[in-house]
């Protein structure tokens, strides 16, 4: 109780991958749950807003690459708690405030180098088996792009590299005072 908790999503894209859901502790960046099915869009918000509930309402960061539908559930079942990011309106020409996550070529590579660096200096906050496996077979391609090798999937990595990427807009004070003495990971 009263913990924070952050959530990143990564929803299926174009429909062959997975609807991934990763929570933190926010305060020490441990991995405590994954949602890893493959859903309709419909139930996977619905999935993700019963998480968010029962961890505290926690932080909520879902991809808007393939659809902002997952979002727009969250935002019409009433959650409270989800990432805002700055997004560049066309019409205006101004930067606006728009929730989820876009990864793109500018936030990819940052949210990735995050997630390695959380890999070498504190490996005892990765948990899930799947997830470890789908980071063996991430990779750079032949443009330097991260990604899972051909034949693979990187669902679990990039919801974790979310995850990990939003928690500076969670709170911070419980963190300092709960895990005095332990190794913590916290975003730059």
């Amino acid at each position: 109780p009263g913990a924070p908790y952050v959530i990143g999503g990564d929803t299926a894209g174009t429909g062959s991958d997975w609807f991934v859901g990763q929570v933190l502790d926010n305060r020490t960046g441990e991995q405590v749950a994954v949602l890893h099915h493959q859903y309709g869009e419909r139930a996977y918000a619905e999935q993700m807003y019963c998480l968010g509930m029962y961890y505290n309402e926690a932080l909520i960061g879902v991809e808007t690459n393939y659809s902002t539908y997952p979002e727009m559930c969250l935002e019409d079942l009433g959650y409270k708690r989800l990432y805002v990011r700055q997004r560049y309106d066309d019409y205006t020409g101004k930067l606006v405030p728009a929730f989820g996550f876009d990864t793109n070529s500018s936030t990819r590579p940052v949210i990735v180098d995050g997630l390695k660096d959380v890999a070498d200096r504190c490996p005892h906050l990765l948990n899930d088996y799947e997830t470890l496996g789908e980071m063996l077979t991430f990779v750079y391609d032949k443009n330097w792009k991260p990604q899972a090798e051909t034949g693979e999937h990187d669902d679990l990595v990039m919801a974790l590299a979310i995850a990990h990427g939003i928690r500076g807009q969670q709170e911070t004070a419980a963190r300092a005072r709960a895990v005095q003495g332990t190794a913590v990971w916290e975003p730059d």
